[in-house]
């Protein structure tokens, strides 16, 4: 399979920490990448550096994740990619773990692929909590056990997305592709 990637960063209201997780992807990875901003206060397009390998598309105003998710797949696929890495704007995921999706990709490459947050043992117990619930939610509906269902670290083979017939537009978005896909 010729793969031909491209790092998604998604990205609502993180003026702080954008630019040191574009910078991470500049020098981790020789992708294109593209920001999806779903409407922040501050343009994403005024946040990074121009650079050739970076595309800025935006939201005027705040429509949720998955709506900037689809955007990205439809856009990565109108131009040819055959999968897409996302990384949250956040800095919550370090970019030099991008090459590990790609040994990934080339060896499971209809796969979904989901990084695992290590959340310390002092995060908030809502987070936790709100991870557990979703991960044991997912297993109940399709008998998958993931470790971090909420995860916006991951790698979707775009041909696969495009038969799943997604509905919700919200964080809700990134739970559905696993179940539909489970299914």
């Amino acid at each position: 399979m010729n793969l031909r990637i491209c790092v998604c960063i998604p990205v609502y209201n993180n003026p702080h920490s954008l630019p040191d997780v574009v910078e991470g992807c500049l020098s981790h990875c020789s992708f294109p990448i593209l920001i999806v901003d779903d409407g922040s206060d501050q343009p994403a397009d005024q946040l990074v550096s121009s650079h050739d390998r970076i595309k800025v598309l935006r939201h005027p105003a705040n429509k949720g994740k998955g709506a900037a998710l689809q955007l990205a797949f439809d856009f990565c696929t109108s131009a040819g990619f055959t999968h897409v890495i996302t990384i949250d704007g956040d800095g919550q995921h370090s970019p030099k773990n991008i090459n590990s999706f790609v040994s990934e990709i080339i060896h499971r490459p209809w796969d979904i692929i989901v990084g695992n947050r290590r959340m310390p043992a002092d995060s908030p117990r809502i987070s936790r909590f709100g991870r557990n619930f979703s991960n044991f939610w997912l297993w109940v509906q399709t008998g998958i056990k993931v470790t971090d269902s909420q995860s916006g670290f991951r790698a979707y083979p775009l041909f696969c997305i495009q038969t799943l017939g997604l509905k919700t537009k919200k964080y809700d978005y990134e739970l559905e592709i696993l179940a539909k896909s489970a299914w």
